[in-house]
């Protein structure tokens, strides 16, 4: 039996769960190795849409399709997939208890670390999701145990910063690898991304024309001394820089 993740697109292919969450995975950790989170990141990847799963998910899949082969309306009751994973993820050390929360806010945000508890202590939780966590060990979507958090996290400050980029990392993986389920040609536009150099040369050059095409007067002459102004900051130390300049200053440029 296979399992999906989301209904046909348009091309009339089933997105496999195991391709979607591998697929997440690997995202996720990309983006995370600049904080070297990289091995959190793909658990979140592989565990984020275990609840996926269950029998209940896969039939509620399977409803959408034919309601929308049939062009009657959907299921009404949504089937939750993020418990299982998050229940898994607690048990996998205190790594795990951030884990839990990006799992269980993948869609609609981070919860309070005090909902977690009454989240997942469903009575109609415990059967769904003990099937679909057997299911993704697997197929590979388990969750090692004693997972850790970088040093860069030790602190009750710095944790909480951590967890929130971490389950960035997790939420634009998601969006990503969907959209290229969903949108194939539009996820194939991203491609490539500027360096800072190539779009600063292309920022001067726009400046550049702007400024001989605007007339010579006061408040050109002024706008023209601020962005200099501007420029010229760039070469002092890195620091806090406050720009007091009033509305049509051009301080957006």
């Amino acid at each position: 039996m296979e399992f999906y993740a989301h209904t046909p697109n348009e091309k009339g292919d089933w997105h496999l769960w195991l391709h979607h969450s591998q697929s997440v995975a690997d995202k996720a950790a990309e983006f995370a190795q600049v904080f070297d989170a990289a091995d959190l990141a793909r658990c979140l990847g592989m565990t984020h849409d275990a609840g996926k799963l269950s029998d209940e998910f896969q039939r509620y899949l399977r409803q959408c399709h034919e309601a929308t082969q049939k062009c009657t309306r959907a299921p009404a009751a949504k089937v939750d997939h993020k418990a299982a994973g998050a229940v898994r993820a607690l048990e996998a050390g205190r790594g795990g208890r951030l884990l839990a929360l990006a799992v269980l806010g993948h869609h609609g945000g981070l919860p309070d670390t005090t909902d977690v508890h009454s989240r997942l202590h469903d009575p109609d939780l415990p059967a769904r999701v003990q099937l679909a966590l057997r299911r993704a060990q697997q197929l590979g979507g388990d969750v090692p145990a004693g997972m850790s958090v970088p040093e860069c996290a030790k602190d009750a400050l710095s944790c909480e910063l951590f967890v929130r980029v971490l389950f960035s990392c997790l939420v634009d993986a998601d969006y990503l690898d969907t959209e290229t389920h969903w949108n194939p040609e539009q996820a194939a536009l991203r491609g490539d991304r500027d360096d800072l150099p190539d779009l600063w040369q292309a920022f001067q050059q726009s400046q550049a024309d702007m400024q001989s095409r605007a007339e010579s007067s006061l408040v050109n002459d002024i706008r023209n001394e601020i962005y200099h102004h501007c420029v010229n900051a760039a070469a002092h130390s890195p620091g806090v820089f406050r720009l007091t300049v009033p509305t049509g200053g051009g301080k957006t440029r």
